[in-house]
């Protein structure tokens, strides 16, 4: 069929082993089209079933797809077996796994996939290790039962919703800027391909994916896990679209990892990855983590602890009669002394004191010495409540 169609492939029409899309701007333009296709066809000796045809229309079903001037989403008629799934629960390794296969077909329609769903995967991986005599060439079964909860079927309930009601995604152009955001954490990683079109910022296409053992030690580095998700990004998930454009800029919430082309210190694994990096054109810029979320595919979960040491009051726990003097903190050009992004520093209270007190230390004068630092003012300009 590329034979056939020549130097009509990717100008004026895509086909796909039998099947042929034609694109146009405009009506007249659709005719002269149509025509050259069917001239180019006719030269080959192809013929075409009319009953299969579908001429002038605005959008059409290609590929499990519907096509319109504005975009591509799922075709409802392909997800006519995902909507079935709700009433059948698996029961088997097999049936899980299928599930999955069904479902990924349209993870790029879909936010955050990997992390809705964590808990089936979490299902093969936790039987898998907990069953090590019954694997086969490093799997189960497809006949090895499962146990199915409710959470699992909350993550098949809110996975199935997003894929009957998928988001439109924008066509790619390869002549102008995409924009990557990505992110990472423990629990996985995520990344959004964007580009500016039409004065809007549009979703080219979504990517999560999950981590491997051996990748969630990277947790233990700050920046490795983001590094992953970069190289994980850029060079196998939005390759195809990245490659072809003439630049592209990648947001992290990574400070550190906007410094990987110019100071940064690579050891042997970072210099293969930026290795990789050669054949594009980009540039990483900082964006911090509360604006990136939606990249965000695995937020981490909050850490708390009973003995802070953090002198800070939280804009909640902070009187009303000081609320008022917060409320020039978003526009003012520099914090004034005592000021730190909304909050207030203290002096150290005697509960830090006995804490410090309190402390084993090696010998007598150290705990002096810590005693000593803990009743020391931190900061001269703290403002005192």
């Amino acid at each position: 069929m590329n034979g056939c169609l020549g130097d009509l492939r990717d100008q004026t029409c895509i086909p796909y082993l039998d099947d042929i899309i034609i694109f146009s701007k405009s009506f007249e333009e659709h005719v002269e089209h149509v025509r050259l296709v069917l001239q180019k066809l006719q030269e080959h000796g192809v013929k075409l079933k009319p009953g299969k045809c579908r001429l002038l229309k605005r959008q059409v079903s290609f590929l499990g797809r519907i096509v319109s001037e504005k975009g591509y989403n799922i075709d409802p008629k392909a997800t006519e077996a995902v909507i079935l799934m709700k009433s059948k629960i698996p029961r088997t390794v097999g049936e899980v796994r299928r599930v999955i296969g069904l479902l990924g077909v349209c993870r790029r329609h879909i936010k955050d996939f990997s992390k809705i769903a964590k808990p089936i995967y979490e299902l093969l991986e936790g039987e898998m290790n907990t069953n090590q005599n019954s694997r086969k060439n490093g799997q189960l079964p497809s006949n090895h039962p499962i146990q199915w909860s409710i959470k699992h079927q909350t993550a098949l309930n809110t996975l199935i919703d997003c894929v009957t009601s998928p988001p439109i995604l924008a066509y790619p152009d390869y002549s102008s800027q995409y924009v990557v955001h990505t992110d990472a954490s423990q629990n996985g990683l995520g990344a959004v391909l964007y580009q500016r079109q039409g004065g809007t910022l549009r979703v080219i296409a979504y990517a999560s994916g999950t981590l491997t053992q051996a990748e969630k030690n990277n947790h233990l580095h700050a920046g490795k896990l983001d590094f992953l998700a970069l190289k994980w990004a850029v060079s196998e998930q939005f390759r195809d679209y990245l490659y072809y454009a003439p630049s592209f800029i990648v947001y992290t919430d990574n400070n550190p990892l906007t410094y990987i082309l110019s100071t940064a210190k690579l050891n042997a694994t970072g210099l293969r990855c930026v290795g990789e990096f050669a054949d594009f054109k980009y540039g990483i810029k900082y964006r911090p983590g509360k604006v990136n979320t939606d990249a965000d595919a695995c937020p981490e979960s909050p850490r708390t602890s009973k003995d802070s040491w953090t002198l800070v009051l939280k804009r909640s726990q902070i009187r009303s009669s000081t609320q008022q003097f917060l409320r020039f903190l978003p526009s003012a050009m520099v914090n004034p002394p005592g000021l730190h992004q909304s909050r207030i520093c203290r002096r150290p209270s005697r509960q830090t004191s006995y804490s410090c007190q309190s402390e084993k230390t090696p010998s007598s004068s150290n705990r002096h010495r810590s005693l000593e630092r803990s009743e020391r003012p931190n900061d001269k300009s703290c403002s005192v409540i």
